[in-house]
């Protein structure tokens, strides 16, 4: 039935032929004939069918609308199954009312094409109550500058081994989905647009109950390519891709979608270059369930959600991604997910940069993670993170943060203030029951501290560079139990290293340096033992144990200074065994407060500076003071002490103390409790010992000295070597020098000879009591 205008056909050969009805021009043309339409409206009475090869439909605003409501058609209003068809500028417009389904379930739809390489340009489809067009079988239509709109199923239904070309083409306001992908479908969309879609504008195998899509769930194998289009407003996604898709969405621009705006699920492998995501009301990408995927050089901002969301057991790959100014945060791990980020820059987002939990186990490897308002990269739960050659940087409240039960490895990241105006006040925390095992990285300049382990957590770190935090540079708090080997730990505020509350470390070949405070802090009942460290150049002091902490303290090198070498106070229960100390301006040991120390097989040598001493023991310490080595150096007009002992019950047998230039003379403080011994104006040593009597004569002194034991009231075994320089004072004539000697001999050794070391921490006389050992955890790694 025709409204307006007419219809001509102009055949190959003959004349050209005036229809009124386009039914009869399209029965009565051929192959390679050409129907022009002319402006107007057609109603038709019957479904179109096009077989004729190469025949041209050309109109000009000719809009062709189906049968009266009142007959029932379930085809398409056109079908073409021919190759060579071109139609131009026809406008498709289905049924105002629902249209009855055929006995096989049918699709509804306005237009369809089984076969052929149909091309349709200026033309547009509209079905309220079907589907705009279904392209199926083996075709391979071209579609250009056409439009879909207003289509309340799926405004293009591909299905099977189709190949279409789509491009330049205007998808616009469908209340279901504007492309469905279905099968092997192959394929270009390339410079369209898609406005404002009811649901997904793109979606990889939607099952229909018909006979023209295969019914098992999962079977889509589509490879379809977009390109270049344009996508704003859906108001579900931009794209749903599922069952075993391997499509590519490469150079997109993707706005405004009101669901995550691509959804990647099942078991689909999709590749996603180069898109512009941004601004939807959820997420940027949503991967979950068996999906992998590949997603590359996409720049991923603004979204109101995560700009990533890796989900079930995606093994999916992001690589040089840009993730920005997301409302809840860069990235989202979960589940069991097994991603891997490569070389992305996640900043600026609202939350956490990376946040990662359940049993995931990502990589995250040459990422940039910056300037995010919460950490860097947190992850909780049971995952198993692997973090390597990031750099974390400027995140507002800090770096990396491992807590929940998660086991993670970092290895040569960089965790610092970068040159960011955000200050990052944590490097890296580790907190609840998280185990972490971090080696090779570099973690410097943050605010608070640099590094954390607190609470339950465990974990090692090794060959790594930890310098410049104002405050702590290792904090081990709680009951954490920490593994240190092979760092550098350099240049901290407070301390290098803070051992606190109930927590435990294993400390060995590290270098502790430069700390503006203490090199290391042992508090509260907190257990350390450490060895083979270099503990060098820190401003107040090398070592401080308070508390009722418990170390072990062997074969390191402490030196250098400007406090003591090793402070102990408070109660503490200390072996510091086979250590060197050395040029600590003040003194080398001191020793107060009650502390259980054993001092064994050390060499202690202080400066010539005013206040410096080898050992200092004070406020009724216990413990024994053997083996040792005390060298002290001159200064001029000064009284500082070699050993100060005072108040405690000390025994200190075979010491060795060499008072280096001119020792000169021996006598007795002026309440006649201690011995001195005196270099010139340079050293002394005094050692507590109540059974002897005053005197001021080298002979009454050392006969003193050989006789007392402990029924006199004096400590026993005192028996201890003091080396004279060449240069020594007439005062100390032969007799005095010969006396020396005999101290030394077998049966004065014999009597004054102590108990045999035990190689543990002594409480006072009890030794019963058992020495602190180190957990498994902190001798081995961890991960």
């Amino acid at each position: 039935m025709q409204t307006h205008g007419s219809i001509q056909l102009v055949p190959v050969q003959g004349d050209v032929r005036v229809f009124s009805r386009l039914t009869d021009a399209l029965h009565c043309a051929g192959s390679g004939d050409t129907v022009k339409i002319q402006p107007g409206k057609y109603v038709l009475d019957g479904p179109l069918a096009i077989t004729q090869k190469n025949l041209s439909i050309e109109a000009s605003e000719a809009n062709v609308y189906p049968p009266a409501a009142s007959a029932d058609h379930p085809r398409p209003i056109l079908t073409v199954e021919a190759s060579g068809v071109k139609i131009v500028g026809l406008h498709f417009f289905g049924s105002d009312r629902k249209r009855k389904k055929d006995p096989q379930g049918e699709l509804n739809v306005c237009v369809a094409v089984y076969e052929g390489d149909a091309h349709f340009e200026s033309c547009s489809v509209s079905d309220w109550n079907g589907a705009g067009m279904l392209l199926t079988g083996s075709s391979c239509p071209h579609i250009s500058n056409c439009t879909f709109h207003g289509c309340v199923a799926p405004a293009l239904v591909l299905i099977g081994q189709v190949n279409p070309t789509v491009v330049k083409c205007l998808f616009q306001n469908n209340q279901s989905y504007d492309v469905v992908c279905k099968n092997e479908v192959r394929g270009c969309f390339e410079s369209n647009r898609f406005l404002n879609c009811n649901r997904n504008s793109i979606l990889g195998n939607l099952i229909f109950k018909s006979s023209y899509a295969n019914k098992a769930e999962g079977m889509d194998k589509s490879t379809t390519v977009f390109k270049d289009n344009h996508f704003a407003a859906s108001f579900h996604s931009a794209f749903l891709i599922q069952g075993n898709s391997t499509c590519v969405i490469q150079q997109n621009s993707i706005v405004g979608s009101q669901q995550h705006q691509i959804q990647v699920i099942q078991h689909s492998n999709p590749k996603v270059l180069s898109n512009m995501i941004i601004g939807g009301e959820a997420g940027g990408i949503f991967v979950q369930d068996n999906a992998s995927g590949s997603f590359v050089s996409n720049t991923i901002q603004g979204n109101q959600a995560y700009g990533i969301f890796v989900m079930g057991k995606s093994q999916s790959i992001y690589l040089n991604n840009k993730v920005l100014n997301n409302r809840l945060g860069g990235v989202f791990i979960g589940d069991a997910s097994q991603p891997t980020l490569d070389s992305n820059s996640v900043r600026n987002n609202g939350h956490h940069g990376v946040f990662i939990s359940g049993h995931s186990a990502p990589l995250l490897q040459e990422n940039f993670i910056l300037e995010n308002q919460l950490f860097g990269c947190q992850a909780e739960g049971a995952a198993r993170p692997c973090l390597q050659l990031n750099t974390v940087a400027g995140n507002l409240k800090g770096g990396v943060c491992l807590a929940g039960s998660s086991s993670s490895s970092l290895s040569h990241n960089t965790v610092n203030i970068g040159s960011t105006q955000m200050k990052q006040p944590l490097g890296v925390l580790v907190r609840d029951r998280a185990i972490a095992a971090l080696h090779d990285n570099k973690i410097h300049e943050n605010v608070s501290c640099n590094v954390v382990f607190r609470d339950d957590s465990c974990g090692s770190l090794d060959k790594n560079e930890i310098w410049g935090c104002a405050s702590g540079g290792v904090m081990i708090q709680s009951q954490a139990q920490v593994r240190m080997t092979g760092n550098l730990v350099r240049d901290n505020g407070l301390c290098n290293l803070g051992i606190m509350e109930h927590a435990s470390i294993f400390c060995e070949k590290n270098v502790m340096q430069d700390s503006q405070d203490f090199g290391i802090l042992v508090l509260g009942h907190s257990k350390a033992l450490m060895r083979y460290n270099m503990i060098s150049g820190n401003k107040k002091g090398g070592v401080h144990c308070s508390g009722k902490s418990e170390a072990y303290i062997l074969h390191n090198r402490i030196c250098l200074s400007r406090g003591s070498g090793i402070l102990l106070c408070e109660k503490v229960r200390v072996l510091i065994e086979s250590n060197l100390i050395h040029g600590n301006l003040e003194a080398g040991l001191l020793v107060k407060r009650k502390c259980h120390v054993d001092i064994l097989s050390n060499v202690v040598e202080t400066l010539s500076a005013p206040g410096s001493c080898a050992i200092t023991i004070s406020d009724l310490s216990h413990g024994r003071v053997v083996g040792n080595i005390f060298q002290v150096g001159k200064c001029n007009n000064v009284l500082p002490d070699s050993i100060h002992e005072s108040s405690n019950a000390f025994v200190m047998p075979k010491n060795s103390i060499n008072l280096v230039e001119q020792a000169s003379f021996l006598c007795e403080d002026k309440d006649g409790t201690y011995l001195l011994v005196q270099g010139p104006s340079s050293t002394c040593l005094a050692v507590r010992d109540r059974g002897i009597p005053n005197c001021v004569e080298p002979d009454a002194f050392l006969k003193n000295l050989m006789t007392c034991d402990n029924e006199q009231g004096g400590t026993a075994g005192l028996c201890n070597h003091i080396r004279l320089s060449k240069n020594r004072s007439p005062f100390l004539c032969s007799k005095v020098i010969g006396l020396l000697i005999n101290v030394f001999r077998d049966e004065i050794e014999s009597q004054r000879a102590s108990a045999p070391v035990r190689p543990g921490i002594h409480s006072g006389s009890k030794s019963s009591d058992q020495p602190w050992q180190p957990h498994a955890s902190m001798l081995h790694p961890v991960i």
